[in-house]
């Protein structure tokens, strides 16, 4: 118990220290249903301790042919500061089984968001900025499936542009508005593994992944996030 309370503190203090400085971009958990047949449908929800609470649903529309629907939501505040985003974003993709456990995926994905940020006002920091935000990416999932326990990995290359960007923010002196619309795109490559343990159609589920950037080595973000959640799948035709 000692030790889940002092992990728990050093991920909260974590957050705290990376929301003294605006941050632009967080990876959401990835959506991994390992999909097997028409009909299933999963529901995910998810705590992620860097970038706030995910709903994720998924739906077998065909033999081979799925859906994703992903939904994240963040808040923070800290000596002050406040900061907040939302994405949701459309998935349309193929999957097939590999073997009578085994499947794959791949997906590609569109999302709109937004941000916004507050800070107190100081000598060299202050003042507000929000964005629009677009992403695409391609997914591609691998994993193993069966009654009691899932495992999976989850590579997904992103895409990133922010427009409509306006606010009075600085930090440390530097004009916000400026430096995001000087670094308006990232190139990601987003990674994730994935474990579930329950029942047929319950499960525990965890998410460890990394969001690794190009050479924007100043630009406010998140690379990695731990997400703990609960997973549920049934099949509309009774199947599963």
């Amino acid at each position: 118990m000692k030790t889940i309370k002092l992990l728990l503190a050093v991920i909260c203090t974590c957050m705290l220290l990376v929301s003294c400085s605006p941050v632009y971009y967080a990876p959401n958990s990835c959506n991994v249903p390992l999909m097997q047949e028409k009909g299933d449908l999963t529901i995910q929800g998810s705590r992620n301790f860097e970038a706030g609470k995910d709903l994720q649903v998924s739906y077998a529309a065909s033999k081979n042919i799925g859906v994703l629907l992903n939904y994240m939501d963040i808040k923070e505040s800290a000596s002050g500061n406040f900061g907040e985003g939302n994405m949701t974003e459309f998935g349309i993709g193929y999957y097939s089984k590999a073997s009578k456990t085994a499947v794959l995926e791949i997906f590609a994905i569109a999302g709109k968001g937004s941000l916004e940020h507050s800070f107190s006002d100081s000598q060299e920091t202050g003042g507000d900025l929000t964005a629009d935000i677009n992403k695409y990416a391609i997914q591609g999932n691998f994993g193993f499936r069966n009654k009691i326990l899932e495992f999976a990995i989850s590579v997904k290359p992103t895409y990133i542009h922010y427009s409509n960007i306006v606010g009075d923010l600085k930090f440390e002196n530097e004009n916000q508005i400026d430096f995001l619309n000087q670094n308006d795109e990232l190139f990601l490559i987003e990674s994730a593994l994935i474990a579930r343990l329950g029942f047929k159609s319950f499960k525990l589920q965890a998410q460890a992944g990394s969001s690794s950037v190009d050479d924007k080595s100043r630009f406010g973000k998140r690379s990695n996030y731990l997400a703990v959640g609960m997973f549920i799948n049934f099949n509309f035709f009774g199947n599963n």
